[in-house]
């Protein structure tokens, strides 16, 4: 069957690859790769021989391969290289666990790229095509990042795994050190796993379209940082304005910001002070609430 270069929609290694949306360290990595093969817009549904080999450059030169025969001689080639045989599902995914390859070397700044072409199984090795991808085309290069600077995953639409590990051996927890997931280089918003508080904090507001569940204690704090502080709870709002119940903790008590309406009973331990009780039709101690009470 006759292909024209496909496009491969997601390409994924577990935690990781292209794309510099979501990084994460890369010490240790779960590395599930999907890859999802098109002919003109349909996908490849055939028995595919795919073929993986590793660089140490990204750009392909004039004899790195030879009639799709790869030159192991050639300067950036790192010695591995391995084809499988597998046949895409009906949406044109294949899943590969790169570690469940023969041999699959630890990945390092000197053999980060990787090289993925494919055939029609049976085809001779002239018929293999290499993939592409809208990162590659953009920066020119002919092989896939599998690690960015200083050991740094990218990754992109994440949609082929069930699981998205950080830390995988609890080395940065047991090191004492916080675990980040940062979102965007400068914007710099984290989710942080405070690894000696055991929490998980996050740098800025958090909305929840839908209900939300706590089973423990809630702490509210306009300081949580401050030994003493206001606790303000926003409620629904007239208008602009939010109604509130806060705590006051420099008269060390709460104040409601509106009309307060209690079914059921109020049990007071200390005095009722403020202005007169509209109690009609009620009792304070035995004593009619509309009777004259003289000292």
């Amino acid at each position: 069957m006759k292909k024209k270069p496909a496009i491969i929609i997601t390409l994924l290694l577990g935690i990781v690859l292209l794309f510099p949306s979501l990084s994460v360290q890369a010490e240790n990595y779960s590395s599930y790769i999907t890859i999802t093969l098109e002919d003109s817009g349909t996908p490849i549904t055939d028995e595919q021989t795919v073929r993986f080999s590793l660089w140490s450059d990204p750009i392909m030169v004039a004899g790195d391969v030879n009639s799709g025969v790869i030159n192991t001689g050639a300067p950036n080639y790192t010695s591995y290289n391995i084809e499988i045989t597998d046949t895409p599902n009906g949406s044109g995914e294949v899943t590969v666990n790169l570690e469940d390859l023969a041999a699959w070397p630890t990945i390092t700044s000197s053999n980060q790229y990787m090289m993925i072409e494919y055939k029609d199984s049976g085809d001779p090795v002239t018929t293999y095509l290499r993939y592409q991808d809208e990162y590659m085309i953009d920066f020119y290069y002919d092989r896939t990042i599998l690690l960015g600077d200083d050991g740094i995953f990218y990754s992109n639409d994440a949609t082929a795994s069930d699981d998205f590990i950080l830390d995988d051996d609890d080395s940065t927890t047991n090191s004492g050190n916080n675990i980040v997931l940062q979102f965007g280089a400068s914007l710099a918003e984290t989710l942080l796993w405070d690894t000696s508080n055991t929490r998980f904090t996050l740098s800025d507001d958090l909305r929840i379209e839908g209900n939300a569940a706590i089973v423990g204690i809630g702490y509210i704090a306009d300081n949580h940082s401050a030994t003493d502080s206001d606790g303000t709870l926003s409620l629904g709002r007239d208008d602009s304005t939010w109604e509130t119940l806060m705590w006051d903790d420099s008269d060390s008590k709460f104040e409601f910001t509106n009309d307060l309406d209690i079914t059921g009973n109020i049990t007071l331990t200390g005095t009722l002070d403020g202005r007169d009780v509209n109690a009609d039709g009620t009792k304070l101690d035995g004593i009619e609430t509309s009777a004259d009470i003289t000292d």
